[in-house]
């Protein structure tokens, strides 16, 4: 392939194992798989600032446009640049390259139902997620905010060189579209000149989108030194967090209406269960709720969304689960934890608000379905 998607380095190896005592079984989704993007060590990463932006208007030079495209689901049409081809088409999302054009060549389309229409921040939110997962030196040009749209444009140092990238982030209602350019530096006047035409001849179907899972593209995602992985939406944006000896790494949807949290803490102490769980719940009220209050096996049986919580706690001798409230947050949320390595925990959190749990369900259900510790990180 060679478009962005395989820029990142695939984080699952064949042998990797069940997760240590096991996440509850629950089918994988089918949504397209981004490959994995390595976390790199804990910084800010603050989202676009806002300068006004116009409507991308076409570009003044003709320019030489292929044939109208349009995705296989109806979510959008599109025209690349005369000559070039489909390279990869799924689920949300279709790229386009040139015959003879390398890694850091593509011009994609990519379409997110987000559930609700996001404000303003929420959609710079959501392109600064976006951006997180290409694992390049970024050099910024210049970032443009506008009603219901974000422009990003940078210049990228590649193994193949330098790049020019573009990125235009627009909405209209829940739908989203995020329409990137990239080519190599030689070519930036040429990416100048189609820019405007490109942008213009791309045109989402509302309804359609709406229509879809939200977030319903979704990419490999590992956690702190490889103890687990994942597959987590495009687009929810990244956060490294460190308290002692343990790290978080969350990503949190552009609108902050729920989030996927992992957090390892390598104790330094053999772990029995009873420790494992008080453990458990002290990384929570650390990392994702100060006020987490345990919500009583009744209560969250009765929510779809914490199915296999009691079974978690049940299960085997090596982890355990529970579900738990926030009310400063306005969130419910699920845990689930293994021991690992005899010293090391292990944790998996979710958690939304109350109409998010049920917009989010298919999320929750890949990364549960699709996590995984791998069998080098199991033993004791």
């Amino acid at each position: 392939m060679k478009t962005w998607q395989m820029v990142f380095a695939l984080l699952a190896f064949a042998v990797a194992g069940a997760a240590c005592g096991g996440a509850p079984a629950v089918p994988s989704s089918t949504a397209a798989r981004f490959p994995t993007a390595t976390l790199p060590p804990p910084t800010a990463t603050a989202a676009p600032s806002r300068t006004p932006l116009p409507t991308p208007t076409p570009s003044p030079t003709p320019v030489a446009l292929g044939e109208p495209y349009t995705h296989p689901a109806g979510l959008f049409t599109a025209r690349p640049p005369l000559g070039w081809e489909v390279d990869n088409e799924e689920d949300a999302w279709t790229s386009f390259a040139p015959p003879d054009g390398g890694l850091w060549t593509f011009f994609t389309v990519t379409a997110l139902n987000t559930a609700v229409p996001l404000p303003e921040k929420g959609l710079q939110r959501l392109a600064a997620g976006y951006l997180q997962m290409y694992d390049v030196e970024a050099e910024p040009v210049e970032t443009k905010t506008g009603e219901h749209t974000v422009y990003v444009h940078q210049h990228w140092k590649t193994d193949e060189g330098m790049a020019d990238y573009r990125l235009l982030a627009r909405q209209d209602g829940a739908a989203a579209l995020l329409i990137e350019l990239s080519v190599p530096m030689e070519e930036a006047s040429q990416a100048e000149a189609w820019w405007g035409a490109l942008v213009e001849h791309v045109s989402a179907d509302r309804s359609v989108i709406e229509g879809e899972p939200p977030y319903h593209a979704f990419r490999a995602f590992s956690c702190h030194d490889d103890f687990c992985s994942l597959d987590a939406p495009v687009g929810w944006y990244r956060t490294v967090t460190k308290h002692g000896t343990a790290v978080a790494y969350r990503l949190e949807s552009p609108g902050g209406r729920a989030f996927i949290e992992t957090v390892v803490d390598k104790t330094g102490a053999d772990l029995s269960l009873q420790a494992a769980r008080k453990t458990a719940w002290r990384l929570v009220r650390q990392f994702a709720a100060d006020d987490a209050q345990e919500l009583p096996n009744g209560a969250a049986n009765n929510d779809p969304f914490f199915e296999g919580v009691e079974a978690d706690e049940e299960a085997g001798d090596d982890g355990g689960g529970f579900a738990w409230v926030s009310p400063r947050l306005g969130m419910k949320g699920a845990t689930h934890y293994d021991i690992c390595q005899s010293q090391t925990l292990v944790l998996l959190n979710f958690a939304a608000t109350d109409d998010a749990r049920t917009a989010y369900a298919n999320i929750w259900d890949t990364a549960l379905g699709t996590y995984e510790i791998p069998w080098w990180q199991q033993q004791k």
